[in-house]
């Protein structure tokens, strides 16, 4: 069961930016595509092929040119990634049930090969899409014509709806031999909607902030062995920390 969750959060990785030039600005720093600032709200579930529910969960990513956030559908967490003035990226980790922030500096990320590609964390996909993704056609999705994609592998069957110009997925369906995992664009807008997360440092400004770095000498923190432990079993770091694994 975790191998085919871990495989279904990689998923990302094995996917080319579809956005044509036409749709994306140029970060003339980094040569990087930028997509649009938006707001979306995804759902996941997993379900087995007999239709009993595994999980069901809700989360938000918000998108700006230099910044990615995403936050748990409860207010549980929130993930800052920023990309830095050379290109690299950084992340901020907000638990709101812990009163603490983690932040973890590009080299702390390299140092746990979890540094992703700016332009996979904007756009939750990368990696050579023609070459290993057939497309089967086209369809009407959140106001613009949306490309389908599919691709069999094994047991494995995973379909995409992607999005060319807000350059996000509008849906990820992957099918094993026993579960079926969906990834569903539910709201797209372009800032985020009464009632979503808030990410305003002024709702963090009394947290206790730790440097990733220290983790190592705080082994006995209860804080920390629960986000280590989140991790382990996530088998990532953080919701879009799969984002640097290549396929």
């Amino acid at each position: 069961m975790q191998a085919f969750l871990r495989k279904f959060l990689g998923l990302a990785a094995t996917i080319a930016a579809l956005a044509p030039p036409a749709f994306a600005a140029t970060d003339t720093a980094t040569g990087a595509s930028s997509p649009r600032p938006l707001a979306a709200r995804y759902s996941q579930t997993i379900t087995r092929h007999d239709g009993r529910p595994v999980s069901e969960s809700s989360w938000y990513l918000y998108r700006d040119a230099d910044r990615v956030v995403t936050a748990d559908a409860d207010g549980g967490a929130l993930e800052i990634w920023t990309r830095t003035a050379d290109g690299r990226v950084a992340l901020r980790r907000v638990f709101h049930r812990w009163h603490r922030i983690v932040d973890y500096t590009p080299e702390e990320l390299d140092s746990r090969n979890a540094a992703p590609r700016w332009e996979a964390l904007s756009s939750m996909l990368t990696g050579d899409v023609r070459a290993r993704f057939e497309p089967t056609g086209t369809t009407e999705s959140f106001g613009e014509q949306a490309l389908q994609l599919q691709r069999r592998r094994d047991e494995q069957v995973t379909s995409i709806v992607w999005l060319p110009q807000a350059a996000l997925p509008a849906r990820i369906e992957q099918s094993g031999d026993r579960y079926t995992a969906v990834l569903s664009l539910s709201a797209l807008a372009e800032q985020p909607a009464p009632g979503w997360p808030s990410v305003s440092e002024a709702d963090w400004a009394d947290y206790q902030p730790i440097d990733a770095t220290d983790f190592g000498d705080m082994d006995t923190d209860p804080f920390v062995q629960e986000v280590e432990r989140i991790d382990a079993a996530a088998g990532t770091l953080g919701r879009l920390g799969h984002l640097h694994v290549v396929d």
